[in-house]
């Protein structure tokens, strides 16, 4: 069996090719394009991830006190402070 040659394959192609031609030329007559938008959402995720990409990892200032302040004694956690940072976190995540 030819592929090729088939008389009913080139019909098909044949109209395929013609509607596909008046598909384009259509959409480039009416000047459609293409169009896509960001949501709100999709914009703060960005902006998130940007000023999270721009932060240091690890504040080394910081460290260094918390580890003067361990070394020497000094360093005392405030369980209350702890819990409401704890809860003020799980309400962003809720958030979102």
């Amino acid at each position: 069996m030819k592929i090729f040659n088939n008389n009913s394959i080139n019909k098909v192609m044949n109209a395929y090719k013609k509607t596909n031609k008046n598909e384009v030329s259509e959409n480039n007559r009416l000047g459609k394009k293409d169009e896509f938008t960001i949501s709100k959402e999709a914009k703060d995720i960005q902006r998130a991830f940007k000023i999270a990409k721009e932060s240091p990892d690890i504040r080394k200032e910081k460290v260094e006190e918390i580890k003067a302040r361990y070394d020497s004694g000094n360093y005392n956690i405030d369980p209350k402070k702890v819990v409401e940072k704890m809860i003020e976190d799980i309400k962003i995540r809720n958030d979102y």
